[in-house]
């Protein structure tokens, strides 16, 4: 599967993978904070990163080109008072709904062969990992800026911005539970 083929699928159907993404976030116990906004900005935060994708596929899918973006994604979500780890699992989730999109859907079964198959996942991933990197890399510059501005962070807030979203140290084990047993559900190890 090229290139062209991932992002004319993510053209037709980033509005039902945005839904799909959606009602991930609704049924986890790990997305408190994006739970707590309207459902219709939830789906349209997700359909976001699925135009994202297929600009970048459609753009050659270089890796500078996703800096802009998924930084600023992790500026506004520190800005909005997001923890760092529901950002970064919101990014888990809209590479789970895509994936198994792919490997359920007969449409795309038949483009796929083993060499096609590797140079998809491999670009697929990077998209993915990169958009953690650079969501990371935004929400921590604006930390630091915030820490420039005040000269101090207590513990409280530190643990509200690092901790306090669905990956606390009370949920950790349950949360490793639930990414593991899903990655088995599909066939796939994340």
């Amino acid at each position: 599967m090229n290139t062209t083929i991932m992002a004319s699928l993510l053209e037709a159907h980033a509005r039902s993978l945005a839904q799909s993404w959606l009602e991930e976030v609704k049924k986890t116990d790990y997305m408190n904070t994006y739970r707590g906004l309207a459902d219709g900005l939830v789906l349209q935060r997700g359909y976001n990163v699925y135009l994202m994708f297929q600009k970048w596929l459609k753009a050659g899918a270089e890796d500078k080109d996703i800096a802009v973006d998924f930084e600023a994604i992790g500026i506004q979500r520190y800005k909005e008072g997001f923890p760092l780890s529901e950002v970064m699992y919101a990014l888990y989730l809209t590479k789970k709904v895509f994936w198994q999109f792919l490997i359920t859907n007969e449409e795309v079964k038949k483009d796929f062969d083993l060499v096609r198959s590797a140079e998809a996942l491999s670009v697929f991933n990077n998209y993915f990992d990169l958009g953690n990197f650079f969501i990371v890399r935004g929400y921590l510059n604006e930390l630091s800026i915030h820490l420039n501005e005040t000269e101090v962070i207590n513990k409280e807030e530190l643990s509200k911005i690092l901790m306090k979203g669905g990956l606390s140290k009370e949920t950790e084990k349950k949360a490793s539970d639930q990414l593991y047993s899903s990655g088995f559900k599909i066939g796939v190890m994340y």
